[in-house]
């Protein structure tokens, strides 16, 4: 059935919302103030979804798509969207998050901060592609699993690194002279040299695989190594960590995507706890140390608490040595974690799950200061609101617009403890 509809904001996934007969309707690929014509899809009830036919009058934030795949494509959701209506989605969306789901009073809420991107394009440092028939590396076309073959041709995806993109294109060319026998998909990672991680199917041999990569390294220029993982197994060849001048990076280890945006997410971070020299900091979901040194310099000393693992291994290997004394790293899972003394402020930056086992250890430990990293505006809310309840309030909120063309965000929260 169609429907003429007006589209009033946008979802945190980047489809837009209109209303029908009272009920929300979902359209992807339109903006805020579009006018469109849109095909309901059947069987749906609440929210009711539709595919978009046609833009009969264009919203002020709607441009010209500069991908030829947008539409066929699922990596990027807003290329037809301005950088300005982009930053403007995700301040919203981190908005209605805490007051919604975090049940934080807007009178209980600071001015959102919305912080744009330092590159709107060639900003990835780091994918994750898809395998398709053929060995061609590319991406999830939108709401399916049929790969699109992003570089089958010259135009490639504009969203990467130069580098990266040509590294992908080694491998690509490599997979095709020494498959890997069960490859199911790869990420990839470049700081001036590559590395990828070669993720295998459920069930696939594990050493035929290895030696197949092991063949395939000797093909690839420029690739300092190689991880290949199947189900609980990992086997590294070679050197696969990076060291990108400030911390090491492994394409098997999560880090920000873009290298300019990270720092400036580091930098707010650190401006929401405000650390001051002599105090000791606590630092929960450490990783391989993004934020850590950082603190480390601006405080007295950090304790910081990542699950024994790869990551772990990495922030041990980069420490500097002028901050070895200041760092204490703790291996143990974050639910775990028994903490010893006090701490003058604690950062957490936890997996898109959330900090839910960590709320109550942090409502408990009588930090003056809390800044809370995050990828999901849900988990940040219902967890910041947790917070509020167990004695603090929200005194700073930013949004970062790290992955331009996307509807994904990254949200800094700082808490004080309320006076007694």
């Amino acid at each position: 059935m169609g429907a003429t509809l007006r589209i009033d904001t946008l979802a945190h996934g980047g489809d837009g919302v209109a209303r029908l007969e009272g009920r929300a309707v979902f359209v992807p690929g339109t903006a805020p103030g579009d006018l469109v014509e849109a095909e309901l899809l059947p069987g749906r009830e609440n929210p009711l979804r539709a595919t978009l036919s046609g833009v009969v009058e264009p919203g002020p934030g709607r441009v010209r798509a500069s991908c030829p795949k947008v539409g066929e494509c699922g990596g990027c959701q807003w290329q037809h969207l301005s950088p300005e209506a982009q930053l403007e989605a995700k301040r919203e969306t981190l908005a209605q998050a805490l007051r919604r789901l975090g049940k934080i009073p807007s009178d209980e809420l600071p001015e959102i901060r919305a912080i744009a991107a330092p590159l709107a394009r060639r900003y990835r440092r780091r994918a994750r592609l898809a395998l398709g028939p053929g060995w061609a590396l590319g991406l999830f076309a939108r709401g399916s699993r049929r790969i699109v073959p992003v570089f089958g041709d010259s135009s490639g995806c504009e969203l990467l690194t130069e580098p990266l993109e040509a590294a992908v294109r080694r491998l690509g060319s490599a997979l095709l002279e020494e498959p890997v026998p069960g490859l199911a998909h790869v990420e990839i990672c470049e700081a001036g040299r590559a590395s990828a991680e070669l993720v295998l199917g459920e069930g696939a041999p594990f050493e035929p695989a290895v030696r197949a990569a092991t063949r395939l390294l000797e093909r690839l220029d420029g690739f300092a190594g190689l991880v290949v993982r199947g189900g609980e197994r990992r086997r590294a060849l070679a050197e696969p960590a990076l060291w990108d001048g400030e911390a090491l990076l492994r394409p098997d280890v999560f880090a920000q995507a873009s290298r300019e945006g990270n720092r400036r997410l580091v930098d707010e971070a650190l401006g929401a706890l405000s650390p001051r020299p002599g105090e000791r900091l606590l630092e929960l979901y450490c990783g391989s140390g993004n934020f850590t040194f950082s603190l480390a310099r601006a405080a007295g000393s950090v304790v910081a608490v990542e699950e024994e693992g790869v990551a772990l291994e990495l922030a041990r290997r980069a420490t500097p040595a002028e901050l070895e004394s200041r760092v204490e790293w703790v291996a143990s899972r974050v639910e775990s974690f028994r903490p010893v003394g006090s701490f003058d402020a604690v950062l957490l930056d936890p997996p898109r799950a959330g900090a839910r086992g960590a709320v109550r250890l942090l409502g408990g430990l009588g930090a003056r200061r809390i800044a809370y990293v995050s990828c999901d505006p849900a988990t940040l809310a219902r967890d910041v609101g947790e917070l509020v309840r167990l004695g603090h309030r929200v005194a700073s909120a930013a949004v970062l617009d790290l992955y331009p063309q996307t509807y994904h965000l990254e949200a800094v929260v700082g808490l004080e403890r309320r006076a007694a």
